[in-house]
Order: C-alpha cells, then structure tokens, then sequence
C-alpha cells in the first residue's frame, strides 16, 4: 500500500527513519544526525511477574522495594484497585543473566530475600527485552544509559515538507527524553507540516 501526501511527520526514532528510502537522499548533516542520535532506553527491557496478591504494596507505597545491579527499579503495576496483583522491574541485561529464564529467576529470588516462600509462588511471568522490538533503535547494542542529545539538525524540515516527531528529536532541552518532550516535538512537527502545505 503507498500513500501520497504533500508533507509528512516521521513519528519514529531517527535512527528507524534514518534506514528510509529517501529519495532525494537525506541531506549529509540531517542523516549523521539521524544515525548518531540514541533512541531514548532502546535497549531497557522490562520483567513483570504476576501473584495471587499485592505482598509488596505497603513497599511500593513507601518507595522501598528492593533492587539489584539486574532489576534496577520495580514499581507496582497491579492497578488502582490491585486487580491484576503484578510487580514490574527495569532490567539491564548482563551476559550473566541475558535469558528470559535466567532474569526470571533472579527477579524471583530478589523478592523471595524480602519477603519469603510466598514470592516464589508467581503465576505468570513476562520478559520484554525493548532492543528485540522491530521500531525501537537500529542499534541493539547501544549500552542502556546512553540518552538522546539535543540535536537541533533533526527539529529542522527535511527538503522543506518531512518533519520528524519524537522525543529523540526534540528541541525543547529540559524535557529531552521523557514523554513532555515527544509531546510537544509531535506539535511542532504537526504546526510545521500544516504550514508547509498550502491551504487549498
């Protein structure tokens, strides 16, 4: 299926938009640009084990759940009514503990050192490394702290009616990275292609 259009908002990561059939090519500065920029935790995964019930909320609640070199920040992720009991970890990945399997059981016995017998008796269990997903980053090595850069060569049009929106193309300095700053990249790509077509 293709579509035509007189402008358009690449909502993606630059180095995904990067790998486009371009024609005419990128100009040189937009794609080095576009190559060099980092996609925001493209290479964060997540792990989410399921139980019976919500044994850590009081812990949540407080801020306290444990942590380790491996799941490096848990929150609660059960819902306002704690009606899926879940507890959820940021992991960064080692050659010690890569697989689904070897992740699970670290996150297992980190629970288990707190609060005993009743963590082991999870119910379902979740891996979802973000560098394994088809339109997070052309880079799967990218080491998990490098962050986006502001790059002012990306809020610029690209041959005048191609906008790229996200937070890695932002180029509002104090938001780079969080969710504020892909919402207002999407506007200002969104303002700047309506302008760039002519109203009929």
């Amino acid at each position: 299926r293709s579509l035509r259009a007189r402008a358009a908002v690449l909502a993606m990561p630059p180095q995904l938009a990067a790998g486009l059939c371009h024609e005419p090519q990128l100009p040189e500065s937009i794609a080095a640009a576009m190559k060099s920029q980092p996609t925001f935790y493209a290479t964060a995964a997540k792990a989410c084990l399921v139980y019976e019930a919500a044994f850590w909320r009081d812990d949540a609640a407080s801020g306290s759940l444990p942590t380790s070199s491996v799941a490096y920040e848990l929150y609660d992720s059960s819902g306002p009514d704690g009606e899926v009991p879940s507890v959820v970890a940021f992991v960064d990945r080692s050659e010690a503990c890569w697989e689904a399997t070897q992740v699970r059981d670290h996150f297992v016995e980190l629970l288990v050192a707190r609060y005993g017998d009743v963590a082991s008796k999870y119910t379902h269990f979740e891996f979802v490394p973000w560098a394994d997903e088809p339109f997070t980053t052309a880079d799967p090595k990218q080491p998990r702290d490098r962050m986006p850069q502001l790059s002012p060569a990306l809020a610029e049009a690209i041959d005048g009616v191609v906008f790229l929106a996200g937070t890695e193309s932002s180029s509002d300095a104090r938001s780079l990275g969080k969710l504020e700053s892909a919402v207002l990249s999407g506007q200002r790509a969104g303002r700047l292609a309506a302008e760039a077509v002519p109203a009929a």
